[in-house]
Parts: C-alpha cells; structure tokens; sequence
C-alpha cells in the first residue's frame, strides 16, 4: 500500500520517522509500519550506546595498564614517563581505528539498506531541499578544519586551559595550596618525593606561539614568542639553600604568606636568559619556596598567585 492511503497525516509521520512521500511499504496499517520503525530507532541508539560505552572500557583498560606500567618505574624517571605519554596518545589512535572497523564491519549490511532507501526517498524530495542538504554535506567536513584552526589560532590560552584538565588537582603542595591561573600551563604538577620531603609545581605561559612558528615578527624587530615560567616548592624540613639569593640582588619584595611573611629577591638574570627578569622567594625556614624567571609582563601573574598561596593540612 502507499503510506498516503495507510496513514493521513503522512507528511509528520514522514518527517519523524525518515519516510518520504511516495515511499511505499507493505504491512498491516499505519500504526504496526510505525512501531516497527520506532523499534529499529531504538535498537540503533541502544546499538550505539552500547558501542560508545565499549570504546569508553577500551580506553579506561588501556590507561589502567599504562598506569601499571608506570608503577614499576621510579617516578622521577622522566625517560620512562616521555614512553608512557607516547604510548598513550598512539593508544587512543588505535583504539579509535580498531573501533571504527569493527563498528563498519557490524552495520555494514545495515548501512547498506539504510542508504538505499535514503536514496529512493531523495528522488522525491523538492529540489530546494535536495540543495540544501548538500550544500550541508559540502560544508560540513570543514566543521573539523574550522575547530582546530580556531584551537591554533589562540593555542596560548587553549594549551594552558587543556593542561588544566589533566591536572585538576593541581597545586596542593606538602601543606600549602597553590593556585594556579588558567592562562598558564601546568609542566608539572605536585611531584614529590615518596617519603613526603618535598612537592613542586612547575607552570609556564606560552605569548606567540603561532605568530613564532609561522617565522612572523611585530614591533621593532623583537619576535612575538615570550616564554615565562614559575615554580613553588613545598619542604616541610625546611631547606635554607632556599633562605639565601644565589646571584647579585637587584631589589628585595617581602609579601605576606598566612601568619608568615615569604622574601623576594630579584637576582642578576643568569647567563642563559637573554632578556626577562629572574625572581626567587622563600620563608625564612625554607619550608616554602618560588621562583619566576621569563618575560617582564608576567611578573605581575607570579606575585598575584604568591598572595594567594594558602596553608594546608
């Protein structure tokens, strides 16, 4: 029968359930053609739910294993560390491969049918809706392009945002807390000595990246890329190589830390740092430290997160 005749509102029933008009079909009436294709969309989303939790387990063993792995190395093994972080990322790669075959190999034949009918369904559209859709289909690949051209063009903020998001924790030193802006980079996060003696944070902001690596230069012949990096460290001992500058001391900043106070002084930049300021702080016991060393701009940054440095338990 025509689902014209079997069903009077066919152009609704049509638009829900991706029957077109002049689309025929054989069955009892409307109402067992329209159970049937509800059943299949609900096999299809429980089909794919199903699938994407078994990408979700694929990916969850493989970082549990990498995770193994890691334990039976020393964790200031930054060689071994370098492995594991490669392996990870060309493990999400073939997962993701791995996957899309199987799935491509199980709809297959599926695929195949849904296509067809698609294709006899577009015979009868109106022709402006046949444009529009592949204009849709034309332009839709570039959505990928556009994302990561966008994710490029402010890679000093998307980096820094992104590290974040594998280090939410971080900051939470050996009794004390640090807070740590979005727009800087965590390097390293809370890495500690296994007896508990000391803990570090390392953060760097990135300014130019891409202007740096397309060779452009802006404004008097400097180029754009700045690199700028601050460390805290937490030793609950105290250290008094800390306690004391290592160079010739330019100016002395003390600023408050809890019921503490923390000295700064900025030193002589080292031979290596052709431009910047080079900044070191610490309590009077050692049990708490920061350095700065970088681009002038960011100076301001590294105290603002010095005041709001907290203890904890």
């Amino acid at each position: 029968m025509i689902l014209r005749q079997q069903c009077p509102n066919y152009r609704q029933a049509g638009f829900l359930l991706n029957v077109f008009p002049g689309e025929h079909t054989v069955g009892a009436g409307c109402l067992s053609f329209v159970l049937s294709r509800l059943q299949k969309l609900a096999w299809n989303i429980v089909f794919r739910l199903a699938f994407a939790g078994f990408i979700v387990a694929e990916v969850v063993v493989w970082v549990l294993l990498l995770g193994g792995v890691s334990k039976l190395f020393s964790e200031d093994n930054f060689v071994v560390g370098g492995i594991l972080v490669t392996l990870a990322f060309i493990g999400v790669f073939a997962i993701g491969a791995l996957s899309y075959f199987i799935f491509q190999r199980m709809t297959r034949a599926g695929y195949v049918l849904d296509e067809s009918e698609k294709w006899l369904a577009l015979r009868t559209w109106d022709q402006r809706r046949v444009r529009r859709r592949k204009t849709l289909h034309r332009w839709a690949p570039w959505i990928p392009t556009l994302a990561v051209v966008l994710l490029c063009i402010f890679m000093d903020y998307t980096w820094a945002f992104t590290s974040h998001l594998f280090h939410p924790d971080c900051g939470r030193l050996t009794g004390y807390e640090v807070s740590i802006p979005f727009t800087w980079s965590i390097a390293y996060s809370d890495i500690r000595r296994r007896d508990g003696t000391f803990s570090t944070i390392v953060a760097e902001r990135y300014r130019g990246l891409i202007k740096a690596g397309s060779g452009l230069y802006v404004g008097h012949g400097r180029p754009p890329f700045s690199y700028s990096n601050m460390s805290f460290q937490s030793v609950p001992g105290g250290d008094e190589r800390f306690t004391r500058p290592g160079a010739k001391v330019i100016a002395v900043q003390t600023v408050p830390l809890g019921t503490d106070n923390i000295t700064c002084w900025e030193e002589v930049p080292p031979r290596w740092m052709t431009s910047g300021r080079y900044i070191r702080c610490s309590t009077p016991t050692g049990n708490f430290s920061a350095g700065f060393s970088g681009a002038n701009e960011d100076v301001g940054d590294f105290y603002r997160v010095l005041g709001t440095v907290k203890r904890r338990n």
